[in-house]
């Protein structure tokens, strides 16, 4: 299978007022056609910088990004002609009806005729907005409308579909719903699709998966060798009668020394133990009343563990520092310079409230 997209030695800088911010650096990665390649990582990463470069919207700064054999410094038109790019708010056109919006994309991409009608038909269909043509756009439920946005997107049937965190605010079941659709594309239509997401289990559908954090790429595996991280580390904390989940999992995320990560889950609490600490120990030392029993990994607990070891890896880690802002106040210089980062639609929840420095830069659940 050959490679659509080839970065190597990919660089992105944006200069603004306030200094120059990196926002991708030494990326190299090669994307396979026909493939769901999916970004995953924190705010400010750089997701979103190398999504649009590769759209043909963005140059580098250094390095060189091929796209379609074509060079990105000096043949974007080139590669735009061959790309549809849905951005996270995609723009729809509110006040105009589901078929109007429709139309209006397909003389904008050139569709029109036969060719229109048959694509149409098939969007509509796919989409299951069929029953909706007459409905303003504005009037659709937040899934609803990112079905509409996909189906404008798909209008003119790219050979590179890109798409930047298309489920965020969508309902379990549209997200479903959307993930079938893209699966149905790269299977029928031999679509390749690079995706970025705020949630971990779409990892699912991804042949490869690639993690950034700081401008640069982590990890480049598969959804199974990144739930291998956590090979042997996992473990479930049955919370002993009277005990409050949230009181547990403060208890542990206070030994960072051990713990890597502690989630709550149908009613106990799923613990992730740093390389090499035993379920034993932590019993010893009473931070948990009852023992851990072993589970199998999934992809959140291979994420974890391979933000950890990068973060111990770093020079600058410190377990008792004051928090560094690198990536906030990248996001916000970026932000107002070039309106080029992501919103704060974190894959983790509510982890922030309770961990210390490393948890301040690693995604809510």
């Amino acid at each position: 299978m050959s490679n659509l997209i080839v970065a190597k030695g990919l660089n992105k800088t944006f200069h603004t007022k306030l200094g120059d911010v990196v926002a991708l650096d030494d990326i190299n990665i090669e994307i396979e056609e026909s493939c769901i390649s999916m970004l995953v990582g924190p705010d400010g990463a750089g997701k979103t910088t190398f999504l649009r470069m590769c759209a043909g919207l963005l140059k580098p700064s250094k390095g060189s990004l091929q796209v379609f054999n074509f060079d990105a410094s000096i043949d974007s038109e080139a590669i735009e002609e061959n790309v549809s790019y849905m951005p996270q708010k995609f723009g729809l056109y509110e006040d105009l009806t589901v078929m109007e919006n429709l139309n209006l994309y397909g003389k904008l991409y050139g569709v029109i005729g036969a060719n229109f009608n048959s694509k149409c038909e098939e969007l509509l269909r796919m989409t299951d907005l069929k029953r909706f043509t007459n409905r303003l756009a504005g009037k659709l439920s937040g899934g609803m409308k990112q079905k509409l946005g996909l189906a404008c997107t798909m209008l003119s049937s790219p050979k590179l579909l890109i798409l930047d965190e298309p489920c965020v605010g969508v309902d379990p079941l549209s997200r479903v719903d959307l993930w079938k659709i893209i699966n149905r594309m790269v299977a029928t239509e031999k679509t390749t699709v690079l995706v970025s997401t705020a949630y971990l289990d779409e990892t699912q559908f991804a042949h490869k998966v690639y993690v950034f954090d700081h401008a640069k790429i982590l990890v480049a595996c598969t959804p199974k060798e990144l739930e291998e991280f956590a090979k042997d580390r996992t473990y479930t904390y049955k919370l002993p009668l009277g005990k409050l989940s949230r009181d547990e999992q403060l208890k542990l995320f206070e030994r960072q020394d051990l713990v890597t990560d502690a989630v709550p889950f149908a009613g106990n609490i799923n613990v992730t133990l740093n390389k090499g600490v035993s379920p034993d120990s932590v019993l010893d030392k009473q931070i948990i009343e009852t023992s851990l029993t072993s589970r199998n990994p999934n992809v959140e607990d291979g994420f974890m563990c391979v933000f950890r070891e990068k973060q111990e890896q770093s020079s600058s880690f410190d377990f008792n520092a004051t928090p560094n802002t690198t990536i906030s106040e990248s996001s916000n210089r970026m932000q107002s310079a070039t309106k080029d980062v992501l919103p704060t639609n974190n894959i983790k929840n509510n982890i922030q409230e309770h961990q210390k420095i490393i948890y301040q830069h690693l995604l809510k659940r």
